[in-house]
């Protein structure tokens, strides 16, 4: 990974004059990947990162000038797309199990405690390719007017995380949530979880404000990982309970998936329900032809009967009804 200031010529079209723009540094990512052939391909991604991207916040003193006449030339630092209000209480910073799983929570547009959402750039890429039908009804929630806003920080100079040699791409994209959470201009260090202060709560402190930015996990051990390095952080249940009884609605909108952790390739299958019979006293039933073993055919013209084809004596298919609810 090369990072290199770029000072290249840029025409102002307003006053027809040449200035430099000593604000952008390039680098690039490289990557080896498997085709289907059994080849091996080198991906080279070159990426410009600003240290101009502005936090999201109406008005910020410290992004927008008013002096500055580019600003007619950069829509993206003024207008609807800078969502955060300058008044709220806290921002919330999601990780990408709590847009996955709790998109319905955060739907539930009655609750205004639910607003106010910094959507990372790392965390939309990951939807966006594990789930669209989810990718789309956030890129909904981020045209609303319920203050959500997406921070680039893949393309900001304090808050891009190149990937290292020895980790995953999953665990870089943790290391670059964790690190757009997290600056500070004295630590460069990208090895480590959390690269340094949080830029949200440094950017306010010089403000002047005291909103608070809080860290919302999907489950105890990632909240309490991150509340380990100085992260104020806490789950999406714990931060919906004390909200149920304002909106009772929110309760039958959370998933059950924020009770346990989940990582890639580890996830694992749970039961709903106790087991009538252990699998070893199913297998040991079958062969001994105490249980019989067969498809469910259910009748498209009643309801409440289906058959199921087992295997009798000498082969033969006997289909045995099933009738009622079961």
């Amino acid at each position: 990974m090369i990072l290199a200031p770029v000072q290249y010529l840029a025409r102002d079209k307003k006053h027809s004059i040449e200035v430099i723009m000593s604000h952008v540094m390039w680098t690039y990512d490289a990557e080896n990947v498997a085709t289907k052939n059994g080849k091996v391909k080198r991906i080279v991604r070159e990426r410009y990162l600003r240290d101009d991207i502005a936090c999201g916040i109406t008005a910020c003193s410290l992004c927008c000038h008013d002096d500055d006449d580019s600003l007619e030339e950069q829509p993206h630092r003024h207008g609807n797309d800078l969502n955060l209000s300058p008044q709220a209480a806290q921002y919330l910073l999601l990780t990408v199990d709590v847009v996955l799983r709790q998109m319905d929570v955060l739907e539930y547009s009655s609750c205004t405690e639910l607003s106010n959402i910094i959507i990372l750039e790392t965390v939309a890429e990951q939807v966006k390719r594990k789930d669209m039908s989810i990718y789309r009804r956030l890129h909904a929630l981020i045209k609303s007017d319920r203050h959500f806003y997406v921070f680039a920080n893949e393309h900001h100079r304090d808050t891009y995380v190149a990937k290292t040699e020895t980790e995953s791409a999953v665990e870089r994209d943790v290391r670059a949530t964790c690190g757009a959470f997290q600056w500070c201009p004295s630590s460069r260090s990208l090895d480590s979880l959390l690269t340094c202060m949080s830029r949200y709560t440094s950017h306010l402190t010089t403000l002047g404000s005291k909103t608070a930015v809080t860290y919302i996990a999907n489950d105890t051990v990632d909240a309490e990982r991150a509340a380990a390095n100085g992260v104020q952080a806490t789950t999406i249940s714990s931060f919906v309970a004390p909200l149920v009884k304002a909106y009772p609605d929110l309760a039958d909108l959370m998933s059950n998936a924020s009770t346990a952790p989940v990582s890639e390739g580890s996830a694992k299958k749970t039961t709903l329900y106790a087991e009538h019979k252990s699998m070893s006293e199913v297998l040991a039933g079958i062969k001994n032809k105490r249980f019989f073993q067969g498809t469910l055919r259910c009748n498209r013209d009643h309801w409440l009967e289906c058959t199921v084809l087992i295997h009798g004596l000498n082969d033969a298919r006997v289909p045995v009804l099933i009738s009622g609810c079961v």
